[in-house]
């Protein structure tokens, strides 16, 4: 018999809540892509994309400088991580999963 490990699906809005969630516990010192990569567990082209979208929603904000992309969680990026949580914690409540 072989094991086998399940990785449960993410959808969209749980990736943006990983991706800010990491930025965020970065602080002020903001994540480097590939720390950023790692931890939210996400592929280059997606979080690519995914970058550009949260950046032009203004809750990243991306430094440049030595050839490095740093990304810092904004305080609209924190409001709505907060909300994200809550709205989690509510649906969870409930017996529901985002």
């Amino acid at each position: 018999m072989r094991s086998e490990l399940v990785i449960p699906y993410r959808n969209g809005i749980q990736i943006v809540g990983d991706v800010l969630s990491v930025t965020n516990d970065f602080g002020i010192e903001g994540v480097n892509i590939t720390h950023l990569l790692r931890k939210a567990n996400i592929s280059y082209i997606r979080l690519s994309k995914l970058a550009k979208q949260l950046l032009s929603a203004g809750l990243l904000e991306e430094k440049t400088g030595e050839g490095k992309h740093i990304y810092l969680i904004t305080e609209r990026g924190r409001e709505y991580l907060k909300t994200y949580n809550q709205f989690e914690s509510l649906a969870s409540s409930f017996g529901l999963e985002l």
